[in-house]
């Protein structure tokens, strides 16, 4: 096997003298009223770091989505003073959507990856999901029910409704994945550019793998963990979510009609 074709087999490019380049990757993390979940983040990506820094050189965009608590303060704290983060700002809340939008348009890798400020799902397992994002894939998605994939101390009642969505968006996608709501996720930035996304909350997970697949792209699937956040409240409000849910599933069903 030449080296060419090792470095590729490991999802890393080649100079023209054969040496390994690293794989460039934004890491974008919406924040939401998450003072007491950030010294966590910040020891969470140190360790991500430290573990891909062979294969993976990460830059990280981090936009405070209109927080009235102390989330600012603390980025400009942690992360202010290192040449690899980017920190935003929304003077209000807009949504999880919107601030991840405004993270990707930030961006100047080929590569963003997506993560949550509580890291439910655990950023030392982003590695794996970077590690699948090559030719012919535009996004990763990291699924906790995919059957190799997992859920830790989750309420049933919302385990439940997630579910719920994932089996109805299984019979509305062309493309059968296991989860179509999880922010954590890779994506080909170039693929994301006049990107259509008209949600800003949490619908828009599902609503820009709809918009990716009336693209054509390329989608595949990783097992992941989903576990309950360790610091501060969940900022989902349930009834809210369902209904736009609900509104994106008949606006998918009237266009297949269609």
């Amino acid at each position: 096997m030449s080296i060419e074709q090792k470095l590729s087999s490991r999802g890393l490019a080649g100079d023209a003298a054969g040496r390994a380049v690293k794989k460039q990757v934004t890491v974008i993390v919406p924040c939401y009223n998450e003072a007491e979940t950030i010294g966590f983040l910040a020891e969470k990506l140190r360790e991500m770091e430290a573990d891909a820094s062979d294969e993976v050189e990460f830059h990280y965009i981090l936009v405070d989505d209109g927080s009235s608590d102390k989330t600012w303060d603390l980025l400009q704290q942690h992360f202010g003073h290192l040449p690899e983060f980017q920190l935003l700002q929304h003077g209000n809340n807009r949504g999880i959507m919107a601030a991840l939008k405004t993270g990707m348009a930030a961006a100047k890798t080929e590569w963003v990856a997506t993560i949550d400020a509580d890291c439910t799902f655990d950023p030392l397992k982003l590695p794996e999901l970077i590690a699948q994002a090559g030719p012919g894939v535009d996004v990763v998605v990291g699924s906790p029910y995919h059957p190799k994939g997992g859920v830790e101390n989750v309420p049933r009642w919302r385990l439940a409704l997630s579910q719920g969505a994932s089996v109805i968006y299984t019979r509305l996608f062309r493309t059968k994945l296991y989860s179509y709501t999880s922010c954590f996720r890779v994506y080909r930035r170039t693929t994301l550019e006049n990107l259509q996304i008209d949600s800003d909350g949490f619908v828009g997970m599902a609503e820009i793998l709809w918009r990716l697949e009336n693209k054509g792209a390329g989608m595949v699937e990783v097992p992941a963990v989903l576990n309950v956040r360790r610091y501060g409240q969940s900022k989902m409000r349930t009834l809210q979510v369902i209904g736009e849910h609900l509104g994106l599933m008949r606006q998918m069903a009237f266009t297949r009609r269609k």
